[in-house]
């Protein structure tokens, strides 16, 4: 078996009019110019000081995102389908609030038949939620984690944080907008190389994308505060034979309701289109990244 050539500068697999740094067993994310660089490679300008040196010069040659791009497009229209779903069941459940609110002409099977699809859309868009986030964040983390390989530079953040900043509250309304602007960023050809590559410039469908996911989600949190955890329509319904419900909704119940319950709906379209421009981006960056790292599986597999 032949042994690895020593630690040192060598011509860049990925582009000859470069030199990158080999550390006795793996190829570095440290680049320089092709003639005259010497020497132990210097700290990256984005690489984070309390790291690993070890552990940054060991970095993974990027992967193409094109498979995990096709199950992130599988649950993102899943979610969409789910919205539309939830959206059309929302109105329905409106509709039928204000009847009650006209008329108090809802037999108590209407009523509770209106609730049980409310709450089954409900169901399904939650799992919908999780199926999309799932599916999404695979191949973000995968996306991310291509920057090294792609840019020649470190991260301006952790890896991890391509996970857990979604779940950090208030956090999470900025540092996965900044995370994505830097995907995008891996994939624009002048990257490669490029010091400064974190200031490329963005397409505005990362922010709109961003804009209007947020938009969902706070639309969909007022929906959220609005609807009560009980059964206000059913329990509206007064008819001949029903015992009295001890504590019956009122008018303005009924109203809050019906409130709860269009804001749902406006939820879901706004939704629907976040999940549109989510699966634009992931197109976007999978297009971009996969011309950006074909070049080296060619080399690769020519050696």
């Amino acid at each position: 078996m032949a042994e690895s050539p020593p630690a040192g500068w060598y011509p860049d697999p990925n582009d000859p009019e470069r030199s990158r740094y080999w550390n006795g067993g793996a190829w570095t994310s440290y680049t320089g110019p092709r003639e005259g660089t010497q020497g132990p490679p210097p700290k990256g300008p984005f690489e984070d000081p309390a790291s690993s040196p070890a552990k940054e010069e060991e970095e993974e040659a990027p992967k193409a995102l094109h498979g995990t791009a096709w199950w992130a497009y599988s649950v993102l229209a899943f979610s969409a389908l789910a919205n539309l779903f939830y959206l059309v069941v929302s109105l329905i459940y409106a509709g039928k609030v204000q009847t009650q609110i006209d008329t108090g002409s809802l037999t108590l099977a209407q009523a509770e038949d209106a609730e049980h699809l409310f709450g089954i859309g409900g169901i399904v868009w939650a799992i919908s939620l999780v199926a999309g986030g799932i599916g999404f964040l695979i191949w973000w983390y995968r996306a991310y984690s291509n920057l090294p390989g792609l840019t020649g530079y470190g991260r301006r953040f952790g890896r991890g944080w391509s996970i857990g900043a979604w779940f950090v509250p208030i956090l999470s309304l900025w540092r996965p907008k900044q995370i994505g602007n830097d995907i995008w960023r891996g994939g624009d050809p002048e990257a490669n190389g490029n010091e400064r590559w974190m200031t490329l410039p963005v397409s505005p469908l990362v922010h709109w994308w961003w804009a209007i996911y947020l938009l969902s989600g706070f639309v969909g949190a007022i929906a959220g505060a609005l609807l009560s955890s009980d059964p206000v329509l059913s329990n509206s319904v007064v008819a001949p034979g029903l015992a009295p419900v001890a504590d019956p909704p009122t008018h303005a119940d009924l109203v809050q309701e019906h409130s709860a319950a269009i804001a749902m709906a406006v939820s879901g379209v706004i939704e629907i289109v976040a999940v549109v421009l989510a699966i634009l981006f992931v197109k976007g960056v999978t297009e971009r990244q996969d011309r950006a790292i074909a070049p080296t599986e060619r080399t690769e597999a020519t050696t």
